[in-house]
């Protein structure tokens, strides 16, 4: 397995004004916050054009088995391309998507998409999110951090983001998981756990262990 990991330079952890810059689509209108935002595009087109040249110019990459992994806005940008150009990869992963992002902007652009048979097959998602980021404890539940948890309605949007594509693209495989005590920062760990066995189906004999017939 290769994990290619893309950040930024002189970033210890998170450029969060970057990543809502490169991880968005264009808003459909003025950004809630008003930053930076819309550039997925460009930063999907980075990824297909520079990085996946460049991975294959190092390293013996089998093109058909290509994921996309993102967590916060960067599940946000793996819903996107999803949606957008579900081609460039064959297995996506979005951890706790912002999808409440432009009041549920991405969100809709999925569930209206046509129920077309032309549609590109054999994709498989994992949508995930943890137990406790939707419901604030009782010592958040009248601050301004406890409001916003309750308004972006992570756990709902993830489940609904993964109903949709059950009805709409039944021919892919989609899971939703919701993973027990961990909160939007915590979930990548059992998430990433999780994760490898998702990107890693085939065992040693060669039966695929997604395949549970």
């Amino acid at each position: 397995m290769l994990i290619v990991g893309i950040g930024y330079p002189d970033t210890e952890r998170f450029d969060v004004s970057r990543r809502a810059r490169d991880y968005t689509p264009l808003p459909s209108g003025p950004a809630e916050d008003g930053s930076a935002q819309g550039g997925a595009e460009r930063f999907l087109a980075f990824i297909e054009q520079t990085l996946k040249p460049a991975m294959a110019e190092r390293f013996a990459v089998d093109t058909s088995r290509e994921a996309l992994m993102g967590h916060s806005y960067g599940g946000l940008f793996v819903m996107h391309v999803l949606q957008a150009a579900p081609q460039s990869f064959e297995r996506y992963i979005a951890i706790s998507p912002s999808l409440w992002w432009q009041h549920g902007q991405v969100l809709e652009a999925l569930a209206s998409q046509p129920d077309s048979p032309s549609v590109v097959a054999g994709r498989h998602v994992l949508i995930g999110v943890g137990e406790l980021e939707q419901t604030p404890p009782p010592s958040e539940a009248d601050t301004p951090r406890g409001q916003r948890k309750r308004a972006h309605a992570m756990v709902d949007n993830a489940g609904r983001a993964a109903r949709v594509l059950q009805r709409l693209r039944p021919q892919w495989e989609t899971r939703f998981e919701v993973y027990p005590g961990t909160h939007h920062g915590s979930v990548m760990w059992p998430a990433a756990r999780q994760a490898i066995v998702f990107l890693a189906p085939w065992d040693m004999s060669g039966r695929d262990t997604n395949d549970r017939s």
